[in-house]
């Protein structure tokens, strides 16, 4: 006889999914929340006491504050105040010494000289004249030392570059604009060695500050004479700062993960930046780190890490519109500490690039690449798909950029899956998807697959290209099977109804539907009637888990966030549901955009054991204020277990139990006990009802057969196979009476029979 764990595995083929979850209908009392560990707000920029600093790799110095972010050349340094998230554009308050003279004795010149920093101090050494920035949390102060200096009054004059105009004195010279602030250069005091000090008046003219320091404090001043102003941001209106477009990878080794998200400096100038939190129970760990200012214009930022660099890489599209690149940063998976910012589409064809994604590498045995890709605008009608690896140091791979997708279609918005899935490297893949627009009410999904060093696996093929409107798509990491193809899911949103807009997914292997494209709405919840939008998804590598939001009554400002974890079963080529319609965030506000990663913990075996899940995601205050928000989610291994089947020829007598937890991985024993009169028959099969006199209607069996063994108990291990999910194994006993031919008169008293879902 074999084995029952090989007898499980050759009845896959012909075992039953789970059917889906019923759905209760939304109240205002919050749904169950078992299983999630929500964690609030990430803080939305650097508190107002917290100061940093950036060195990009160009020569110059960044210093960044709540009030303000401060760029210091060889032309000089900018000083850009925060007006808040609803100011229409930056305002830059930009100073270059253009002059510092000694009576009528020039001692310095306007040439051009690199800062250096130390500290919080950011020195240009100008021969005779020391100009230093001392950076502070709620402001800049600007000192210059005279070392030299002859006979007469001592006059600087500071060139001014800003859009903000000249508002006059008050406690210093005030630059504003109006109904959002002002920049103050505050009052300046001289002060020689020995301690002496002077006021020293300033005036604004002709585009310039002119300080003039006395000729009568300077004909008794001890040289080196200091003159210190102070600038500062004077607020109007300092509304919270507006985050949102978050993106999560994790870091398993350590249990964290980092969040980037995009902050809004001023309507027309957004930044990125990115905080680190625990995964085990959603803990903010220390201050977030700032990837790009405002200045640098970032946004739509996503976020990878390659485990075996140790290294985040942050890529977004940078610049104004019209001339967008996408730029891109890695940072120390340990410290968050960010290497300098490069530009990643170099060399694709187009007039400008937009919406990147970034996929990393969990990979431990290096070297290993992350792949970003990212949309080419080459007309308003022809947009392209572009990919470029980028090592984990920060340095492009390969000669060119790869051309996913170069037609003359309008191909938008690419996703990529959050990794190339476990080794071995032969069989990793990342797999991108993106949506060909055909009409103003019609797109198709389609997609390919990248190898590890960046080779296009199969030609582009269709995912979805029905008569749907499939848009937005997302795609998950493969599975981790070695053989026989990896599996993946791709997602994407569809109005099912002129007032349902619904999600869709299918499972993929290769270039291969193994699924009917099925509707993961419907699939929850029967019936449902809400819209569901924007769709993530990411595999532990046997299931998939699926964030969304969803709305609440149909309103269409108040969304909520969901999540379901959902598998694959071969034996009905169909996806089944774990865990349906689990809720993340639910509130009266609008939650939208959620992204998800996968924890993969040291140690686990994800076939058997929960697989936690990062998901993000922004709500909206206003329309000019979000906040970027989290949950830990417990994806479930589901509701496995054993139940007995109602059948017309099964007894209580002989007796038939289950023991075990039917998961993948795990231990599940039968065991019959008889009357004493015969000997014992089981049948292990599939869900039926088997005549066992045929052309007769006595007997109906609970079960198809597939295989039979004369014992009272039969044991063995699930395999760990992905396969295996969601499958029904069904089981009868029999106790053959003695003296009578195995046939149709009244040869076996039948037990009931036993239904083991494994799970």
């Amino acid at each position: 006889m074999r084995p029952i764990h090989v007898i499980a595995a050759a009845i896959l083929p012909v075992l039953a999914c789970l059917a889906p979850l019923a759905r209760a209908q939304k109240e205002q009392a919050p749904p169950s929340t078992a299983g999630v560990h929500p964690f609030s707000a990430f803080a939305a920029a650097l508190p107002a006491t917290d100061l940093r600093f950036d060195e990009p790799g160009d020569g110059s110095v960044r210093a960044l504050a709540g009030s303000y972010e401060a760029e210091f050349s060889a032309r000089g340094a900018t000083y850009v105040p925060f007006f808040g998230s609803k100011a229409p554009a930056d305002h830059p308050f930009g100073l270059a010494l253009a002059a510092v003279w000694s009576g009528e004795q020039a001692l310095t010149s306007a040439a051009e000289v690199a800062p250096a920093r130390t500290g919080s101090r950011i020195v240009y050494d100008r021969g005779g004249v020391f100009e230093i920035y001392e950076a502070r949390a709620d402001g800049v102060e600007q000192i210059f030392v005279v070392t030299r200096a002859g006979a007469g009054e001592l006059r600087l004059r500071i060139a001014v570059d800003s859009p903000l105009a000249y508002a006059g004195e008050s406690a210093g010279l005030l630059f504003a604009a109006p109904g959002l602030g002002a920049v103050r250069y505050g009052l300046a005091t001289a002060f020689d060695r020995a301690g002496k000090r002077s006021a020293v008046p300033a005036q604004f003219r002709d585009g310039a500050i002119e300080l003039c320091v006395p000729a009568s404090f300077m004909a008794r001043a001890l040289l080196p004479v200091t003159v210190d102003p102070f600038i500062t941001t004077v607020f109007v209106e300092n509304s919270t700062a507006d985050t949102f477009f978050a993106d999560v990878a994790v870091m398993d080794s350590l249990g964290q993960a980092l969040v980037c998200y995009e902050y809004a400096f001023s309507a027309a100038s957004h930044g990125v930046y990115v905080v680190r939190f625990s995964l085990v129970d959603g803990t903010v760990l220390g201050a977030p780190v700032q990837v790009a200012t405002g200045t640098d214009n970032w946004r739509l930022p996503k976020i990878a890490y390659n485990e075996a660099g140790n290294q985040f890489l942050v890529v977004a599209e940078a610049g104004a519109s019209g001339s967008r690149t996408i730029r891109g940063r890695t940072l120390d998976g340990t410290s968050s500490y960010p290497g300098a910012p490069f530009t990643i589409s170099t060399g694709a064809s187009g007039s400008e690039f937009i919406k990147p994604d970034v996929g990393g590498d969990p990979n431990p045995q290096g070297p290993t690449n992350f792949c970003v890709v990212f949309e080419a605008v080459y007309s308003s009608t022809d947009h392209d798909i572009w990919a470029r690896l980028v090592t984990a140091s920060g340095g492009l791979y390969g000669g060119a950029p790869i051309a996913v997708d170069y037609t003359s279609f309008n191909d938008r918005n690419p996703c990529v899956a959050k990794s190339n899935g476990q080794p071995p490297a032969a069989s990793q893949a990342w797999t991108v998807v993106w949506d060909r627009e055909l009409s103003m009410f019609s797109s198709d999904v389609h997609g390919t697959q990248l190898g590890p060093t960046g080779a296009l696996l199969h030609p582009n093929f269709a995912i979805e290209n029905v008569a749907m409107d499939g848009s937005v798509p997302a795609v998950s990491t493969v599975t981790d099977e070695s053989t026989g193809g990896r599996r993946y899911l791709v997602v994407w949103m569809d109005y099912w109804t002129i007032n349902d807009n619904d999600l869709w997914g299918v499972v993929m292997q290769g270039a291969t539907a193994l699924t009917p494209i099925t509707n993961l709405s419907e699939l929850q919840v029967p019936g449902d009637a809400e819209y569901q939008y924007h769709p993530a998804v990411d595999s532990d590598g046997f299931r998939f888990a699926v964030a969304y939001a969803e709305s609440y009554q149909g309103s269409s400002t108040d969304y909520d966030i969901y999540a379901a974890t959902l598998h694959y079963n071969p034996a009905t080529a169909a996806l089944g549901v774990s865990e349906g319609h689990r809720n993340l965030a639910y509130t009266s506000s609008l939650e939208d955009s959620a992204q998800v990663a996968a924890v993969r913990t040291a140690g686990s075996n994800p076939a058997v054991d929960s697989t936690r899940y990062a998901v993000v995601w922004d709500r909206e205050v206003t329309s000019s204020d979000h906040d970027v928000f989290g949950a830990i989610y417990e994806g479930t291994t589901g509701a496995g277990g054993h139940e007995i089947v109602v059948t017309t020829c099964g007894n209580n007598w002989p007796a038939l139990a289950a023991y075990g937890v039917p998961a993948l991985g795990q231990t599940v024993a039968y065991e019959l006990t008889l009357g004493g009169m015969g000997w014992p028959l089981m049948l292990i099969g599939t869900y039926g009802f088997y005549q066992l006199c045929p052309g007769t209607n006595w007997c109906a069996l609970g079960l198809n057969p597939i295989w039979m063994i004369a014992t009272p108990v039969i044991a063995g291990q699930i395999p760990a196979d992905p396969a295996l999910l969601g499958l029904d194994i069904y089981v009868q006993g029999f106790e053959v009476l003695p003296n009578y031919p195995l046939g149709c008169v009244l040869p076996v008293m039948p037990s009931v029979t036993i239904r083991t879902r494994i799970e």
